[in-house]
């Protein structure tokens, strides 16, 4: 697919008031996503780091690489992170159907919505966006569900 150096994908990245950035549960992928947050922090696009949340996508099998410790470096790098659990209503694509919200699993809709929320509470930021401040002031999204005893 088309990578950060393209010109199209950096002129969208000098647009975007927010960045999702999305990877595997895999030392590759999480390789990958830091490289990227690196190239965009080394070139101009310090603000949109900060203000990036880190999706690690399709956690299946939590033993296979110490997610903990890649949601602790994406969190000293952006404003919040959110691990998607796999999901088999999703792989219904592949035999032709398309996955509908309610056909998840109820900790993948949790999972969704935290996503959303973590987008959200950039849109309360006043713009235009400040390089020299990160926000919030308050706890990270997922701390506030684990306070009403939602769980990751």
């Amino acid at each position: 697919g088309t990578g950060i150096l393209d010109s199209s994908v950096q002129g969208l990245v000098a647009e975007a008031d927010e960045l999702i950035v999305v990877m595997p549960p895999a030392l590759d992928g999480v390789r990958v996503a830091a490289a990227t947050l690196d190239w965009l922090d080394e070139h101009g696009y310090a603000p949109q780091v900060r203000r990036a949340v880190a999706v690690i996508n399709a956690v299946q099998d939590e033993r296979v690489i110490r997610l903990d410790r890649v949601e602790e470096h994406f969190a000293r790098r952006c404003a919040g992170t959110v691990r998607i659990p796999w999901d088999p209503a999703l792989q219904a694509e592949a035999a032709g159907s398309a996955a509908r919200v309610g056909d998840l699993r109820p900790a993948t809709r949790q999972a969704y919505l935290r996503l959303a929320a973590a987008v959200a509470d950039d849109f309360a930021a006043p713009g235009p966006r400040s390089s020299d401040v990160r926000r919030p002031e308050y706890a990270p999204v997922h701390d506030l569900f684990e306070q009403e005893g939602v769980s990751r």
